[in-house]
């Protein structure tokens, strides 16, 4: 709300001071008396500025006053209030230059001297900017019925601007054009990755190739050498049963030699015992009777027939001895040869190991190079994917200041949306007073205080019944873009914040 406002040197207003209430205020005055000027010392203490010298009808210098007399400064001081609390902004202009200061109800300086951060300030307090102030709240003189006598496709394009649509449009074209570069750009960078892994993956694959044969050829080397030893073992291990079974023969015959000697031994003894008895028999037949020597003498053809049995049992011993000592030299040449065979069995044994061991080292090897392989392939997907990470990180951050862009222009079009709500929430308020004192009976006229007529009163209310209705309307739809571009402004505050965080991991 307007409290007061001060004028020094103000147009044609030399000093002038003017105090506001509240309600309607009304400013009455012939043609030339400083009305306009008036609304323009509003405005310009204000912004900064007003419509008439905004698009450079007047320099800044005409708002001076000069006549009757002439002066070198101009000087503006309005006090406002918002909400409980109390401000004033006063701005002068001296030598085609200004200053202002913004104070508040103590006289604390908020804000000065520089013009454009005092504008901003007071800006932030009425949440409305100039371009709001001057298209829906303040209009020039001669200029009321604009929006009337605009036509059809005009009014529209002025009512976005007006409302801020147009930003809106801009917008989503910069965007859908950066989403469609993004894209273009995407199935560029795709298309060469795919290519270089192609290539990276083949080269690599060949060598591991190129690896792995040489592996299988000296794996499949120690698999033959491993079957020729395990044939001369098998063969080894026949000859060396061979051995084992002659062996076993040799320990027979030497059991049976020793069992023949002894046999041999004990039947020369017994030829010694009969010999002597048959020489003692003879000598006693000498004094025998004949009878009885004949009878001897047959008794010693028999034993002579038995010892000549036994010389020849003797003999076919001795025989038998004869080849077993033969048998024996063979046999321990045998022994010698079994030797030899043994360690050959060794020999072949310990190269079986070695080859084996050699096999299982090169299956280990095998083993490792496929793991090689497989950790290559898993470490070229990982660079493939933080290259196209990276990619996408360069992409955002080249689209950050872009984003920011956006992000600025949709929250100055928050900002007017919400700054729009308000002012016709303030509006619709207005309204449904207005129409709240009409429904009494005692409702009187702003202007003269007089008691309205019945009739008067009812198209008074009819006017403000359709003027509340329009301004719902269009505090309804100001509403849904207002929300509308609430969404948008956090999805872009979203994606800067993505964009910022990428820009520094980068870095």
């Amino acid at each position: 709300m307007i409290l007061s406002l001060k004028l020094r040197h103000w147009k044609s207003h030399e000093s002038s001071d003017l105090t506001f209430g509240k309600g309607t205020n009304l400013i009455i005055g012939p043609m030339g008396s400083g009305k306009t000027a008036i609304m323009d010392a509003i405005c310009f203490a204000l912004y900064g500025t007003f419509p008439a010298l905004k698009s450079r009808k007047i320099k800044l210098d005409e708002v001076v006053m000069q006549r009757p007399a002439k002066f070198s400064k101009a000087e503006v001081s309005l006090e406002f209030a918002v909400g409980d609390k109390t401000f004033v902004v006063n701005r002068t202009i001296s030598s085609g230059a200004s200053e202002a200061f913004l104070r508040d109800k103590t006289g604390s300086l908020l804000e000065g001297p520089q013009s454009q951060r005092v504008t901003e300030t007071v800006e932030k307090l009425l949440k409305v900017d100039y371009e709001l102030f001057t298209r829906s709240i303040y209009s020039e003189q001669n200029r009321i019925d604009y929006f009337i006598a605009l036509g059809k496709g005009e009014r529209k394009k002025q009512v976005d601007e007006l409302l801020g649509i147009d930003k809106f449009e801009e917008a989503r074209s910069t965007a859908a054009t950066v989403t469609n570069r993004l894209k273009s750009l995407k199935a560029e960078l795709d298309s060469r990755l795919r290519q270089q892994d192609a290539q990276k993956t083949a080269s690599e694959i060949t060598v591991l190739r190129g690896e792995l044969a040489g592996l299988e050829a000296k794996k499949n080397g120690v698999a033959a050498s491993l079957r020729e030893l395990g044939k001369k073992a098998a063969e080894a291990t026949r000859e060396l049963s061979q051995l084992e079974e002659k062996e076993r023969g040799y320990n027979d015959f030497e059991r049976e030699k020793a069992r023949s000697e002894a046999l041999a031994k004990q039947h020369s003894a017994s030829r010694d015992r009969k010999a002597a008895v048959l020489s003692r028999k003879i000598t006693r037949a000498e004094l025998a009777e004949k009878p009885a020597l004949e009878k001897r003498a047959s008794e010693l053809k028999k034993s002579l027939q038995e010892l000549r049995q036994l010389e020849g049992q003797v003999n076919a011993f001795r025989e038998q001895t004869e080849s077993a000592k033969r048998d024996a030299a063979a046999l321990q040449g045998v022994a010698v040869s079994r030797q030899a065979q043994q360690e050959l069995l060794d020999k072949l044994l310990k190269q079986r190991d070695e080859a084996r061991k050699t096999l299982s080292e090169a299956e280990s090897a095998s083993a490792r190079a496929t793991a090689q392989l497989d950790s290559l392939r898993r470490q070229d997907a990982e660079l493939s994917a933080q290259a196209s990470e990276a990619t996408e990180l360069r992409q955002k951050t080249a689209l950050l200041s872009d984003s920011e862009k956006s992000l600025e222009t949709t929250r100055s079009d928050s900002n007017q949306l919400r700054e729009l709500v308000a002012s016709l929430n303030a509006a619709s308020e207005q309204f449904e007073s207005a129409l709240q004192s009409l429904s009494t009976e005692s409702a009187s006229c702003p202007v003269c205080d007089s008691p309205l007529p019945s009739d008067k009163k009812t198209r008074l209310s009819h006017e403000k019944t359709a003027s509340l209705d329009k301004t719902r309307v269009e505090l309804k739809d100001a509403q849904q873009k207002l929300g509308e571009s609430e969404k948008k402004e956090k999805q872009l505050e979203s994606e800067v914040s993505q964009a910022l965080a990428l820009k520094q991991k980068l870095a």
